[in-house]
């Protein structure tokens, strides 16, 4: 049942890690459904997890990092772990309704990169929105009253979010437009998208269906660097940016550009630019 909150009416869905035990499958971590008052305005702000939120009803302006959108009925946009997002109502007289199911890095990581969402384009359209409200009542349905000791339930629960991915999969794909032919290109497109996820050489590889030796020697040959020096050349070249733009701590800065610690984001940085990041902050500013 919705309660009454300072810029809602909200009913959240939480569910912990004693809950879900050694499970594995896709398990959000909270979820929920509001209908917002004139003043909602979230953020500015950021999360440890991936958070898809659906409208159903109305238009809402959503910023994520340096890019904004405005999405109406019909439209999901997802948050990205560590990466400022903020989000708000356009049309007051229009009443706004969302729909939100939140998911750890390690359960949802695979799919990200299957919707082909990164931080700069973390959205796309649903065409049959009547099949979409429909699963994610049933979603919030069972999450309000999710008893695990009843595996029926669980069952059910798990086979609906899969369905639910299933359907924005199919959505998401018809939203790719580049040429399957040019598998160099569509690597280098890769890396564009998702230098700032914790992204391997490897995975760039799987993803053009080709021995990573191969793409190595190729992409060197069509565009003057390995892969590996083209994914760092974009990671710092945006740290670079941020630094000099933004008041990010060094450490969220190098969090957000998918470096596993902030010493590897220190020491990269001060390879490629000869300078450490707190130095390079100070001489610009």
């Amino acid at each position: 049942m919705m309660q009454e909150f300072d810029k809602e009416y909200a009913e959240f869905f939480y569910l912990t890690s004693e809950m879900l035990g050694g499970m594995g499958g896709i398990w959000p971590l909270r979820g929920g459904i509001n209908r917002a008052k004139s003043n909602y305005h979230i953020g500015p702000r950021f999360i440890e997890c991936y958070s898809f939120h659906f409208v159903m009803e109305g238009t809402v302006k959503f910023v994520q990092g340096e890019n904004q959108t405005e999405l109406q009925k019909g439209d999901v946009f997802c948050q990205f772990p560590h990466i400022i997002y903020e989000y708000y109502t356009t049309s007051p007289d229009l009443e706004l309704r969302m729909c939100w199911l939140a998911f750890s890095k390690q359960r949802i990581k695979k799919i990200i990169h299957l919707l082909n969402l990164t931080p700069q384009k973390s959205y796309f359209r649903i065409n049959d929105y009547f099949y979409l409200n429909d699963q994610l009542e049933k979603i919030c349905t069972l999450l309000s009253k999710l008893d695990f000791t009843n595996f029926k339930e669980v069952i059910e629960l798990q086979s609906s979010l899969y369905n639910l991915f299933h359907f924005l999969l199919n959505h998401a794909s018809q939203d790719v437009s580049i040429d399957i032919s040019d598998w160099l290109q569509r690597s280098k497109n890769y890396l564009d998208n998702h230098f700032t996820e914790d992204i391997t050489i490897k995975d760039v590889a799987e993803y053009a269906g080709v021995h990573r030796s191969y793409l190595s020697k190729s992409f060197s040959k069509r565009f003057g660097m390995s892969p590996i020096q083209y994914l760092q050349h974009q990671r710092l070249e945006k740290g670079k940016k941020m630094l000099e733009s933004t008041d990010y701590a060094i450490s969220e800065i190098a969090s957000s550009l998918g470096y596993p610690s902030l010493y590897a984001f220190t020491r990269a940085f001060s390879n490629y630019c000869k300078i450490p990041p707190t130095q390079y902050r100070q001489m610009k500013r």
